[in-house]
């Protein structure tokens, strides 16, 4: 009797630890279909290191991103970048450690007053246009100033990251600065952060001012 509840407890232990590996397995996450657009930034952003699911083997690509979020994203993709070593060792709040480095290295001015809050579309870009050196954000399109429809000329965060091809706004190049940005769509620029090749072709000029242009040509692309 006691060897055979010996054998229970060992199947059961195998078993937990089977569906431990299966929820761990970023190609086995259950709300990122097959044919999503952003399956593949999710599995690379997961195999680089910089993004996890949630419990239940989900990655929840549809939740907003916080702040607390986005500033460990900047910190973990500018330490992988400079591969400086950085560990990250985790204390008090789990974010308080990438909050540190973002202070200490310049790309975060202050202490945000709620970690908690939806991290905007605008905040992102400065964030991570600061936390990148300038080398891993070369030009690869041209973009002329004032040619993002919803973005000052003088925005130098979302102008870099447009002509970067990290940041490339929705089928109409809008950025909407001021809207959350989604897992799914920061899966897909912290990628081309790291991975030039994946980075978005776009070209954007100035309407002229008596052309009656109110939008630039539409071009289908993958947002974000």
């Amino acid at each position: 009797m006691k060897r055979l509840l010996s054998i229970f407890i060992v199947i059961a232990l195998l078993s937990c630890l089977c569906m431990t590996a299966f929820a761990d397995s970023p190609a086995d996450f259950t709300d990122v279909a097959e044919g999503a657009w952003y399956r593949a930034d999710v599995l690379a952003a997961h195999d680089l290191g910089l993004m996890e699911g949630i419990p239940g083997g989900k990655f929840d690509p549809d939740r907003p991103l916080n702040v607390a979020e986005a500033v460990a994203l900047a910190a973990r993709a500018r330490s992988i970048y400079l591969k400086d070593g950085e560990t990250f060792e985790r204390h008090d709040e789990w974010y308080a450690v990438y909050a540190e480095y973002a202070l200490e290295n310049g790309f975060l001015k202050a202490e945000p007053e709620d970690y908690d809050a939806e991290a905007t579309r605008d905040f992102c870009a400065a964030l991570f246009a600061a936390a990148m050196p300038a080398e891993a954000l070369e030009p690869v399109n041209e973009v002329e100033d004032g040619a993002i429809p919803d973005v000052a000329a003088d925005d130098e965060a979302v102008y870099v990251l447009y002509r970067a091809g990290i940041m490339v706004g929705d089928e109409n190049h809008r950025f909407r600065p001021a809207a959350s940005i989604l897992r799914c769509e920061i899966a897909a620029v912290v990628n081309r952060l790291l991975k030039s090749e994946t980075r978005m072709p776009v070209e954007l000029k100035k309407p002229e001012p008596d052309a009656g242009i109110t939008d630039p040509p539409v071009v289908p692309i993958t947002t974000g």
